[in-house]
């Protein structure tokens, strides 16, 4: 299955579901021989001299049987017509045999009919021609039949005798509705008509009569307007062969449907028919609708070729509103392929026995699908081929469900898979549309789904290749599957749309008509145009509906002939709400220049009716006078209606006007009888007790009573008079059946007097003439104290406003004021500063109002509570070592959080530290606290603080001591800076772990080398260490010469010295000796 995406906006695209022609199918044919030509009825011409015949009326028609042996395409129709008739439409249709008297057969059921206009010869009678027939027929016997059209005027004799008569026949008696052999004796037996027919044979012969097209349409509605049932079920319109079927079933202003299917020429392509299909369906709540639309026509591949891989393909497409939980929308839709031969045997052999006709079977019996009646129409694809002829694409091939919401898919085309279709082969294609709309209780919006006429097959692409390459997917455009084409001329375009009245003022819960007449661009009606009517503002906004407009000869389930280029939306108030709607008509994308406006007004048409007296009792040979109020059906009053109304008196005597005279004793019924435009006629009624003439007079008077508004009336007594005795609450002796008394006065019955509202009725006694008289009731304004309510609050924030709590009758203290007053407005006059304790009176009420109540007040008080603040000591930091900072307070209140301003009125404490300058390194916590604050107007708690405590410097100092050459190595000592203390030789407390050392040794050479002290603890300090230097000096060493003595002359002695300091284990070396 392939989905092409279109720039033009459908609601929907349905699927085709082709047969794929296995060789194994049922009824499947290779027509080799489509092309040969055939005559199945030559009648000749009329013998010479002939001047007799038969005439062809919308109301007289005349047929001729002929039979084809071979499957058979009818191209051409020609009838031999006399001179100086009238021209007109008529109808060339074909017929099935009815051989229910073989003796005298006529025609039985229409399979097949095209329309043509009929231009009768001048004065020479002649063969006239109706070219392009093209009905295919199965093998059998058939009659073809000329037929004036309805409402034509067309009246033609067809000459008799021919000269080579037909088998039998016929011709039709509108008198009498029936078809008649010209055999059955009235004079007719010589005038034969002649006729001729051509066309070609299609081949191998089935014997079945083929059932070829037609059109079926049927609505169901159910609901209500105005407590008046509406809904209608119509049954199926449409027939086998009929090119249009359409349905109207319209409730006005509350619910409707339509459904349609049509079988025209297609304009754009050379593919044969156009096939279109729909249904339209529109409820409010309680209600509900349904329509279905079915259309079929055979077709044939006249390519003589087989060709591979065709798809068809088709679009549906319409719009749902208002869909919802409690709107429910379905729309469902198939279309079906199949073979011509097998759906006319099955349908021949089925329905027959068990529907009156096939639009019955098709259409569900008694119901239509989707949310009206008991069940959906068959299972056409399982039920009519038995799942063996259509190819098995949708849900078992029933109706597919194709939307049922407002969130349908929107904008593709789907096709079928390909097929292989063998050369002359046909095939039959059907479109079937449903959609239903249902209104539950409590909907609150109008459901429509509006799918009238949309179903169509693809007006460019109806038959491809399913070839990718080529339109889009779809393939290239086959051109010679064509179907039987329909000779009846397409509507002209719409160029204007009127409507009337422009303006019109009609009362609420009436009924109301605009009317759109559609003309072409020459102001010729145009028929058979769609026109949607839509209500774009007022009360009934939103409600819209398609009607199509007449031909002049068509008429409305009532009897009703539409006119030609008109159609009219009809509407009735169901609101009760004064105002405009104005009212919008298209057809397509051609809109009315004006809208139409229908203003509502009340009072509406009357309604209910009330007999004034509503009951009486008088003496024979009297009359009793009767006034009479009505109101609409939304309860407005229309006024006196008196006059208005036809009364009557029953079981005798009569009325003159209002006044009814009775002829007997007894109880009587008083009648008056209204019109209402929607409903009909409406009553009223009253009893009128007749005594006997010589009756005592006995008033009985309802007693007047007293009640506070808000209670309960109480029930008022008879008091009598009679004779002499005047109101007395004793009844006569003789009263046999005492009166009944009650009262029309409720709780809510409004202050003041409410007069008559007393009555007593039901007395009877046979010595009494009984009349009644009634009483009143005074109403005094029920007692309401509205009370403030009490609030609190805590001080510094804003005063809570007061609700106003209502005490009356049992009620006490309620907040939810009795019905019909005014609510007061409530304040304070407690501030943000007003002082701890409780503010007696503070809240009041007043400016509440209500005709039915006396009202009084009571303040209410306001209880102020104590501000808490907390008060934090601030954190502190300090050096080890060092003396803390005191800590400060911080206030947290209100809106306030952690700041240094303490809230007026408050008397601030004092904060301390626990820390002193040897609390060790780290965090301190707790040791920053506050008390002693105070103030009337708060409550407070404390939260300490806490004091950091960081590390102290610490830098310890090497000592830098000398030391001679081979002498003994200083020791090295630490000097201590920290604080105020400045290289002090004593550590701090707490230091451990210093250790001091220097490089140089005894033996180190003369110079300076470092001292350093490291590895000291203390947790209290950061150490830094500072190096110091030891310098090593030269010791001191002697040399001493020898001392010798020599002769003049001789050898010196040598010289030898010695040595005084070496230390660090040194020696002499070689030394230099020199004589002085």
């Amino acid at each position: 299955m392939k989905v092409r995406w279109l720039t033009s906006v459908y609601m929907l695209a349905m699927s085709l579901a082709l047969f794929g022609w296995p060789a194994t199918a049922p009824a499947q044919y290779n027509l080799t021989t489509a092309a040969t030509p055939t005559t199945p009825l030559n009648t000749g011409a009329p013998v010479s001299g002939a001047t007799a015949g038969e005439s062809v009326l919308p109301s007289q028609w005349v047929a001729l049987q002929f039979t084809v042996t071979d499957p058979t395409v009818i191209t051409d129709v020609k009838g031999y017509i006399g001179a100086f008739g009238t021209s007109g439409a008529v109808n060339i249709v074909i017929w099935t045999n009815n051989n229910f008297d073989p003796t005298l057969p006529v025609p039985g059921q229409a399979i097949w009919s095209q329309s043509y206009t009929l231009t009768a010869p001048g004065s020479t009678a002649n063969w006239v021609d109706f070219p392009n027939y093209q009905a295919v027929l199965a093998p059998g016997t058939y009659w073809i039949a000329f037929e004036g059209a309805k409402g034509s005027t067309v009246n033609v004799g067809m000459l008799g005798p021919a000269t080579t008569p037909a088998a039998n026949s016929a011709f039709f008696d509108g008198g009498i509705n029936t078809w008649l052999n010209f055999n059955f004796g009235l004079n007719h037996s010589t005038n034969y008509p002649a006729a001729w027919l051509t066309g070609y044979d299609l081949g191998t012969a089935s014997g079945t009569p083929l059932i070829t097209s037609g059109t079926f349409a049927r609505t169901v509605t159910q609901g209500s307007i105005q407590n008046y049932a509406c809904g209608q079920n119509l049954g199926p319109v449409g027939n086998i062969g009929q090119t249009e079927a359409l349905q109207w079933n319209i409730c006005s202003g509350a619910f409707n449907a339509s459904a349609y299917g049509t079988i025209a020429a297609n304009p754009k392509t050379f593919q044969g028919n156009i096939l279109e299909a729909g249904a339209y369906s529109e409820t409010n709540e309680t209600s509900s609708g349904a329509g279905r639309g079915i259309v079929f026509s055979t077709y044939m591949n006249t390519t003589g070729k087989d060709i591979p891989n065709v798809q068809a393909n088709a679009v549906l497409s319409g719009s749902i509103a208002g869909a919802s939980s409690d709107s429910p929308v379905t729309v469902a839709a198939a279309v079906y392929v199949f073979d011509t031969v097998a759906f006319t045997t099955y349908i021949n052999s089925v329905v027959p026995t068990t529907y009156p006709t096939l639009g019955y079977y098709l259409l569900g019996g008694n119901n239509v699908v989707a949310g009206v009646g008991s069940y959906y129409a068959p299972n056409l694809g399982q039920d009519l081929f038995g799942g063996g002829y259509v190819d098995d694409s949708w849900d078992n091939n029933s109706q597919f469900t194709v939307c049922t919401s407002a969130s349908c898919l929107q904008g593709y085309e789907v096709s079928t898979a390909g097929f292989d279709l063998p050369a002359d082969a046909f095939f039959t294609v059907m479109f079937d549309v449903t959609a239903a709309t249902r209104g539950l209780a409590g909907a609150q919006t109008t459901a429509i789904g509006d799918f009238l006429s949309t179903l169509e097959a693809d007006p460019q692409y109806f038959f491809t290749d399913g070839n990718k390459s080529f339109n889009n997917g779809l393939g290239n455009v086959i051109t010679g599957i064509a179907g039987p084409l329909t000779a009846a001329a397409l509507p002209d375009t719409p160029a204007t749309i009127s409507l009337s009245p422009s303006s019109q003022s009609t009362a609420v819960g009436s009924t109301t008509v605009v009317t759109a007449t559609v003309t072409d661009a020459s102001n010729n009606p145009v028929p058979d145009a769609i026109v949607r009517f839509a209500i774009t503002s007022g009360p009934h906004a939103g409600f819209s509906m398609p009607v199509g407009t007449g031909d002049g000869i068509a008429t409305m389930p009532n009897g009703t002939v539409i006119p030609l280029g008109t159609a009219s939306f009809s509407y009735t108030d169901t609101l009760g709400t004064a105002g405009t709607d104005s009212i919008s008509a298209s057809v397509g994308s051609l809109s009315a220049a004006t809208p139409a406006q229908v203003t509502w007004t009340t009072p509406g048409p009357l309604f209910n009716i009330t007999l004034i007296p509503s009951t009486n009792s008088i003496s024979l040979n009297n009359s009793q006078t009767y006034d009479a109020t009505g109101t609409d059906y939304f309860g407005n009053s229309v006024g006196d209606v008196t006059s208005q109304l036809t009364f009557t008196l029953s079981p005798d005597g009569s009325c003159t006007g209002a006044v009814c005279t009775p002829t007997a004793t007894g109880p009587h019924t008083v009648t008056g009888t209204g019109t209402n435009p929607v409903v009909g006629n409406i009553t009223g009624t009253a009893s009128l007790n007749v005594t006997s003439a010589s009756s005592t007079a006995l008033t009985i008077t309802a007693s007047n009573t007293m009640m506070a508004y808000g209670s309960t009336p109480p029930t008022p007594t008879a008091l009598y008079t009679y004779g002499s005795t005047t109101l007395s609450s004793t009844p006569p002796s003789g009263l046999t059946t005492l009166p009944t008394c009650m009262t029309s006065a409720t709780s809510t019955t409004a202050v003041g007097t409410d007069t008559g509202a007393n009555a007593c009725s039901g007395a009877s006694g046979s010595n009494y003439a009984i009349s009644y008289v009634a009483g009143n009731v005074v109403v005094s304004a029920e007692p309401v104290t509205i009370t403030a309510s009490n609030t609190s609050m805590t001080f510094g924030s804003t005063a809570p406003t007061p609700t106003p709590e209502y005490t009356y009758g049992n009620v006490t203290l309620s907040s939810t004021a009795p019905a019909g007053l005014t609510a007061p407005s409530c304040v304070t006059s407690a501030t943000s500063t007003t002082p701890v304790g409780t503010d007696t009176g503070a809240n009041t009420c007043s400016g509440a109002s209500g005709s039915n109540y006396s009202i009084s007040y009571v303040a209410g008080n306001v209880t102020v509570s104590g501000e808490p603040v907390t008060i934090t000591a601030s954190n502190t930091s300090v050096t080890y070592g060092s003396t803390p900072p005191i800590p400060t307070a911080q206030y947290t209140y209100g809106t306030f959080v952690l700041s240094s301003t303490p809230p007026n009125g408050l008397t601030p404490g004092t904060c301390v530290t626990s820390a002193t300058s040897t609390t060790p390194v780290g965090t301190d916590t707790g040791a920053n606290t506050c008390s002693g604050a105070s103030g009337s107007n708060y409550t407070f708690s404390y939260v300490a603080g806490s004091v950091t405590v960081s590390a102290a410097s610490l830098n310890i100092t090497a000592s830098s001591p000398t030391m001679t050459y081979g002498g003994t190595v200083p020791t090295i000592t630490a000097t201590y800076t920290y604080g105020s203390v400045v290289n002090s030789s004593t550590p701090p407390s707490g230091l451990s772990g210093l250790s001091c050392a220097t490089t140089a040794t005894n033996t180190s050479p003369v110079g300076s080398y470092p001292s350093s002290c490291s590895g000291a603890v203390d947790t209290n300090y950061t150490i830094g260490y500072t190096p110091g230097s030891v310098k090593v000096g030269q010791a001191s060493l002697s040399i001493t010469a020898s001392s010798g003595s020599m002769t003049t002359g001789s050898t010196p002695p040598a010289i030898t010295p010695s040595y005084s300091g070496f230390v660090a284990g040194n020696t002499a070396g070689p030394a230099t000796r020199r004589l002085a």
